[in-house]
């Protein structure tokens, strides 16, 4: 396994422990909806990737990627990796807001409401 590899397996894990720590914190919070859509939008967040401007066929997380280019670079192009990471972030939520009026709707026809 190269570097490139452990490197996005230490992004996943980081990203992981993240959301089960902000899952902790939020446990109590009573709108599953808001949570959930909390929880999935910050694990997209971190692991969502995005091509590294000047070394092409590498990925690294978007946010990475537009932070670096936005404050580091003197002519840094972040709108690219800001769109991805946007993109991926509105598609994460939809689904998530879907699937929970899906569910709600399904588990109120069954239950007869």
């Amino acid at each position: 396994m190269g570097a490139y590899s452990i490197a996005w397996l230490i992004i996943v894990a980081a990203a992981a422990s993240g959301v089960i720590v902000l899952y902790l914190a939020l446990r109590s919070f009573s709108n599953s909806l808001i949570r959930n859509l909390i929880l999935v939008v910050a694990v997209v967040f971190f692991v969502v990737p995005a091509p590294v401007p000047e070394y092409p066929g590498q990925l690294a997380p978007a946010f990475v990627v537009c932070i670096f280019e936005a404050f580091f670079q003197i002519d840094g192009a972040p709108m690219v990796s800001l769109r991805i990471l946007l993109t991926a972030m509105a598609s994460a939520g939809a689904v998530v807001a879907a699937s929970h009026f899906l569910i709600q709707r399904f588990a109120a026809r069954r239950t007869g409401s």
